[in-house]
């Protein structure tokens, strides 16, 4: 564009409101050496500024005919590598292609793809440039403009920053303009942050959050971004709330700050709450309500509708498995599901986008079928990188559609391979078919195989069988078998197949695993000859077959696991490693297969979905938990903190220590997930721990790596010094060793352990297999062959004999039960007909103990139990102190513990606590005392006075017998106070109630007897019966107001007992409570129900004992105490209005109640 044009334009620019003069005089559009992109968000923001020259595109719709506007830069393309993750294939799909059919359906000649309508989905303008010549072109200039804005208004200057953000954000990386302009950026947010400026703290808070390119803000400070929101908060910033609450989860506390969000509209607020009350989250279960919050967002004409209109569609549609959400959970509205599903279209959701394909390829929600429609849907879709939409395309372009699209096999391959290689296993499957069938593609079977290969690996049934099938009957063979030699010809065989790796191709990069294998096998082969010897199966030959996995080709793993398949195994024992035991254990579950495996611990082999028939002989995290909180509740530790990692294990860890522990009434003080392994998180983990006052620490974090990251950086906070407990879930002392200066090990002196117990001498099993392994020639590939005989059976050895023991007792057990008896079981065996239907892991529960001990198993197929040994570190070894065997804490004789910091002396399990109540020992509790005792002495004293004298005309006025009354309640007030003194007892929590209560009502109920007399006597116009008035009478009336005062009382402790608590006010400072721990109703944590009728009552004795003074003042004082009564009864009523407030304050952090 010419310069002339130039100034035209800028003549016609409408100015922003908040950017001064001196912005526009040094701003200059399209300028020919400048030429930006700007992104969409701030074309909307121009729109108003720029009528002329912006056009933004109407919403999304991807059957409109008209072709796409020419101020738009389409960025789709049908090969764009980007891989971006996408939704798993969902219930709209059929999870297969229907038809493949080799001609087309269409006689119409090829389309050239290129020449397509396409779905424009991402608009940009074409030339659109909004930065100032002078600024980005001239660099001193920006001191200039900098020194021109100082003296402007806060909100100039943060338009100015976020004016310098856009236009930085138009330039590549490396530029320097870019980093420039970002920088002056940067000082101005702060500025205006240390200025308190909410908007300015929000976006400085993001920064830290999530890191920036912002010179001084590249790497995330979790702790600064916190504090930054809490400050954005507070000045009301609607953002700042969400984030906070982002950060604080899963406190309790974020229900408030997201209510604040969604009071102001804020969108990501109001699909946050509407999550905790669709999913149940902090135990808000009010699925109506998540739906009117969703709602609620999806009404709002903004891009984060998107998702509530799609979890919308996906309930009034019938489905909302889809989201996560029950199927019972869902309200039938087809013509409703399929507008919110438009909607949600409109805004680019790719799992909308796809779902209006299948909508209308199958003609589902009412909609007519279009295949027309559903192929540009798809296309939409497939631009956003979804892989489904992808493979579905792939079938049209195959089959055609007849009158818009000839069939061509170029473009389904192409498509198809898109697809798989974003990882989707259908994909897999079907290009598979088009390299063997030669769809699209030149023929080549290796490829075929190999993308079978890859399907089946991610549990793909048909790429299995496909597998399966494929294999030459005629030349199938077993590669490396170590099988028994049959008994007879007439015994029916029983094939176990054994899966591991090769140990010489992994001792060279994974010795400890080589030795596994090594010590495994052999483990294997001593287990047969004994079950052989024993005649446990007489009537059986047992046959064992060694496939051979790898951890690095997933392709070859499941070649193994189907070959093995193939070949007609019975049972399986492996593998090593957790990764490739899914991929075998998800084949052989869709057969049926028992399997066995001794080392994989993983969590994820816990769901039965997947793995039905695969049981353990070695823990998984969870038992690793429980074990954890028997040995802290050995230890006498009644807290603990737990640092886990913030994943599915971590989440398990945490879930069953908290409950273990809360079934041996331990505390979980401390819960502090790591997000991630950055230095800045690491250290606000710690920093919070350190504050919480914890001082025994669980570490569940099982990768070495993390480990000493943590650990190191403990080390550099002091936290792991004298006064600290670290458990760590498996021994790295080997690490340590190796990595740690020799003269820095003693810094790790102390550290703890918990790794599994092997070593189980005095078991008979256990016993007897080691007596056999001393006698075997060590192999020449075991890494260390002087440690055969003392360690050997430490690599897992003893759980694989157990597999092998297991998986024929369990065989055993199948044939004495098979239907139709032992006979027909052998038989069904002989023909390959065995029926394994019900050898799940229960199954096995057979009351086996066997070299690795006790197993019973769950019907997830992991360890009910099992024996764990805890150890500590002394100069760079492990030197084991107690053991877990079958959740039992034993401690080993004559070994002394090392903690951290080299001290022998048991640390607490907090920091030094001292109780906030007063104490007999402390000044403050013997002063208590010392006036609790005056004051009843001199109570004491008056009342020996007052019957001595009582025939006195003053005193008999007064009358003696209710001020003996008032001195025994005075006495009570003071028993009642004395007994705050020390840690409560049960007893103690209930007199002092009782007695308090009791003084309230003597001393006030004797108040309003004497002065009901004087009223009675001096202001009363009607006639009263003499015995009415007399002492004798009104004391009914103080007894029944005691009565009815304690009464609450009374029921309240007989329906809830009390409890004596120790509640932590700080990480220092604790307090005794009185509490109820079994109320769930009517206990307010400051007062109880039946505190508050008692509290009622004696208000209402304030207020009348405050109205008779009122109606007797003017009786003379010769005659009675009235102005001395008066005085008393509103100082009483006086301090009623103050301290009752305080029962209803908002309740605090720690739920203090002092009672």
């Amino acid at each position: 564009m010419m310069a002339a044009d130039n100034f035209t334009y800028y003549n016609q620019v409408q100015r922003h409101d908040n950017l001064p003069g001196w912005f526009y005089a040094e701003t200059a559009f399209f300028n020919d050496q400048v030429s930006f992109y700007p992104p969409e968000s701030l074309v909307n923001s121009l729109k108003s500024s720029f009528p002329k020259k912006v056009h933004l595109e109407k919403p999304f719709d991807p059957t409109a005919n008209e072709p796409a506007s020419k101020s738009t830069l389409s960025l789709n393309t049908f090969f764009d590598s980007s891989p971006v993750p996408s939704r798993s294939a969902s219930p709209w799909s059929e999870g297969t292609i229907r038809s493949f059919a080799s001609s087309p359906t269409s006689t119409l000649s090829s389309i050239d793809s290129t020449k397509l309508k396409r779905l424009d989905l991402i608009k940009k303008p074409s030339s659109l440039s909004i930065a100032s010549c002078s600024l980005i072109n001239i660099e001193d200039n920006i001191k200039l403009y900098r020194r021109l804005a100082l003296k402007t208004q806060q909100e100039t200057q943060i338009t100015y920053a976020h004016y310098l953000l856009q236009i930085a954000n138009l330039y590549n990386t490396c530029n320097p303009t870019r980093n420039r302009l970002l920088t002056e950026a940067g000082y101005w947010i702060h500025r205006l942050s240390n200025k308190s400026h909410p908007e300015a703290m929000y976006q400085e808070g993001l920064w830290y959050l999530r890191g920036s390119d912002v010179p001084g803000y590249e790497s995330i400070k979790i702790k600064k971004a916190k504090k930054n929101f809490q400050k954005a908060s507070k000045k009301g910033y609607v953002a700042a709330h969400y984030e906070l609450a982002q950060l604080l989860e899963p406190s309790k506390k974020v229900i408030k700050l997201y209510h604040k969000g969604v009071n102001d509209n804020h969108i990501p607020s109001v699909i946050r709450m509407a999550e905790i009350y669709l999913f149940g989250e902090f135990n808000q279960n009010n699925f109506k309500l998540g739906v009117d919050y969703l709602v609620m967002a999806a009404e709002t004409d903004d891009r984060l509708s998107a998702e509530p209109c799609f979890m919308l569609s996906c309930i009034y549609g019938n489905e909302p498995e889809r989201v996560g959400l029950p199927s019972s959970t869902s309200f039938v509205d087809q013509q409703l599901s399929f507008n919110y599903l438009k909607k949600a279209a409109q805004y680019e959701h790719p799992d909308a986008i796809y779902s209006l394909g299948r909508i209308y390829e199958l003609g589902l929600l009412d909609q007519p079928l279009d295949q027309w429609k559903a192929y540009q849907y798809y296309v939409a879709a497939s631009d956003l990188q979804y892989p489904v939409a992808m493979l579905n395309l792939a079938k049209i372009y195959q089959t055609g559609i007849p009158g818009h699209l000839s069939s061509q096999n170029d473009l389904a391959f192409k498509w198809c391979k898109r697809a798989a290689d974003l990882g989707y296993d259908q994909a897999e499957y079907i290009l598979g078919k088009y390299y063997e069938q030669g769809i699209g593609v030149t023929k080549d079977v290796q490829l075929a195989f190999e993308y079978f290969g890859k399907a089946a690996s991610s549990n793909h049934r048909l790429a299995s069988e496909k597998l399966n099938r494929h294999l030459d009957a005629g030349t199938r063979k077993n590669k490396c078998t170590t099988s028994q030699t049959s008994y007879a010809q007439s015994k029916p065989v029983y094939t176990i197949g054994v899966i591991f790796p090769n140990a010489t191709d992994v001792i060279a990069t994974d010795p400890s695993l080589a030795d596994m294998i090594i010590t495994s096998d052999l483990a294997i082969q001593l287990a047969a000859q004994s079950i052989e010897s024993s005649n446990l199966l007489p009537d059986v030959q047992l046959n064992f077959t060694r496939y051979y996995s790898d951890e690095l080709n997933p392709g070859k793993t499941s070649w193994a696991s189907v070959n093995m398949i193939d070949s007609g195994v019975d049972a399986v024992i492996g593998d090593m490693i957790s990764t490739m035991t899914e991929a075998s254990a998800a084949i052989t579950g869709l057969y049926q297969i028992p399997q066995c495996s001794c080392a994989s611990a993983a969590y994820e082999l816990s769901n039965k979905d997947i793995y039905p028939y695969f049981f353990r002989t070695v823990g998984n995290v969870v038992l690793y938990g429980n074990s954890l909180v028997s040995w802290i509740d050995a230890m006498d530790w009644g807290m603990f903190a737990l640092i886990y990692t913030n994943d599915a294990v971590g989440q398990q860890v945490l879930r069953t220590m908290v409950n273990q522990a809360n079934s041996l009434n331990i505390k979980a003080m401390t819960q502090i997930p790591l997000y991630s392994m950055d230095d800045s998180n690491i250290e606000a983990a710690l920093t919070s721990l350190d504050k919480s006052g914890s001082r025994i620490v669980v570490l569940a974090d099982s990768d070495t790596t993390d480990q000493m990251t943590i650990l190191n950086k403990a080390l550099q906070m002091g936290l792991l010094s004298k006064g600290w407990v670290w458990m760590l879930t498996n021994d790295i002392s080997p690490v340590i060793q190796t990595i740690v200066k020799p003269e820095e090990l003693e810094l790790y002196d102390g550290l703890m352990f918990i790794s599994g117990l092997w070593d189980l001498s005095g078991e008979t099993a256990y016993d007897s297999l080691n007596q056999i392994w001393q006698e075997q020639r060590v192999p020449e590939e075991f890494t260390v062959p002087a440690e055969w005989n003392t360690t050997g059976l430490s690599y897992n050895a003893p759980s694989a004999y157990s597999c092998v023991e297991l998986l024929a007792l369990g065989l055993n057990h199948a044939l004495d039960t098979y239907p139709g008896g032992r006979s027909a079981g052998l038989a069904q065996l002989q023909n390959k007909q065995f029926n394994s239907t019900n050898m799940t892991p229960s199954f096995y529960n057979l009351n086996y103990t066997g070299p690795a001990g006790y197993m019973s198993f769950s019907n997830t197929g992991d360890l009910e139990s099992g024996y764990f040994q805890i150890l500590y570190m002394k100069n760079g070894s492990s030197i084991p102190y107690a053991t877990v065997k079958l959740e039992k804490f034993e401690f080993l004789p004559d070994v002394n513990i090392t903690y951290l910091g080299q001290t022998t002396i048991k640390p607490h399990d907090m920091v030094e606590r001292y109780a906030i109540n007063p104490m007999l020992n402390e000044p403050t509790g013997i002063t208590i005392i010392v006036l609790c005792v005056l004051g009843i002495l001199s109570c004491l004293i008056m009342l020996f006075l007052i019957f001595f004298f009582r025939e006195m005309k003053q005193i008999m006025i007064s009358s003696p017998f209710f001020c003996y009354l008032q001195l025994v309640g005075i006495c009570c007030g003071y028993v009642a106070t004395a007994l705050f003194i020390d840690k409560p007892s049960i007893v103690k929590c209930i007199w002092r109630q009782v007695l308090m209560t009791l003084a309230f009502v003597l001393v006030t109920g004797s108040i309003i007897a004497k002065n009901y007399r004087i009223y009675r006597i001096f202001q009363n116009v009607f006639t009263v019966r003499a015995s009415h008035l007399k002492s004798r009478f009104l004391l009914r009336i103080i007894i029944l107001i005691g009565v009815i005062a304690l009464l609450p009382l009374i029921i309240w402790y007989a329906v809830y007992p009390m409890a004596v608590e120790d509640v932590m006010i700080s990480t220092s400072d604790f307090c005794w409570l009185c509490t109820y721990p079994t109320a769930t109703k009517g206990n307010w944590v400051h007062l109880t129900a039946a505190e508050l009728v008692v509290l009622i009552w004696c208000a209402l004795m304030i207020a009348v004992s405050a109205l008779l003074a009122y109606k007797t003042r003017g009786v003379d004082c010769k005659w009675s105490e009235t102005r001395q009564i008066s005085y008393v009864s509103y100082n009483i009523g006086l301090a009623a209005i103050v301290v009752t407030p305080s029962f209803f304050l908002f309740q605090s952090p720690s739920n203090v109640r002092f009672s």
